[in-house]
């Protein structure tokens, strides 16, 4: 396999590998699925970390949580661990990480993470192909950026069925 194009691994509906691997950008087979993880980095004042998407992506400048696609042989956890690096220089260890719970959306199997942690803003490395600002929001700038659909709405909505929000303060 090409190792400057992701592969992703593919899994049935009860999250079992088939044994399968697809390019991204590939079209993923109906009943097949690949794995998403998205990170909740949330401080002690209860403030939600979220990133700025790039104007060339989907979703262009709509603000979200980190998160991306697990490759190939990749546990969700580990790709929860790089993702949240590359995307804004956080280093954590799995074992900071809390499973909030999975979702499923459009061919992909959502594992959602929460990390308490206090950061500086200013201490965040963004990767430049994929987020061009960060904010730290509290409960009520975030229900705000939600009702005017300034969060992509895919990952408002898991935010909401999991109970991110009540997180907030």
């Amino acid at each position: 396999m090409d190792k400057t194009v992701e592969y992703w691994d593919l899994y049935d509906r009860n999250i079992q590998k088939t044994g399968e691997v697809i390019q991204r950008g590939k079209t993923v087979p109906e009943g097949k699925y690949h794995l998403v993880c998205d990170i909740a980095v949330i401080d002690n004042m209860g403030r939600i970390l979220l990133t700025k998407r790039h104007p060339d992506k989907p979703y262009p400048l709509y603000w979200e949580c980190s998160g991306g696609s697990v490759v190939t042989g990749e546990m969700p956890i580990d790709g929860a661990v790089r993702e949240l690096f590359e995307e804004t220089g956080i280093k954590a260890e799995k074992e900071e990480l809390t499973e909030l719970g999975i979702t499923y959306g459009n061919h992909a199997v959502y594992f959602n993470y929460l990390l308490r942690r206090d950061i500086e803003l200013s201490s965040l490395v963004l990767q430049s192909d994929e987020t061009v600002d960060a904010k730290l929001a509290d409960k009520a700038e975030y229900e705000r950026m939600v009702s005017e659909n300034l969060i992509v709405p895919l990952v408002a909505g898991r935010f909401s069925e999991l109970g991110v929000d009540k997180l907030l303060k």
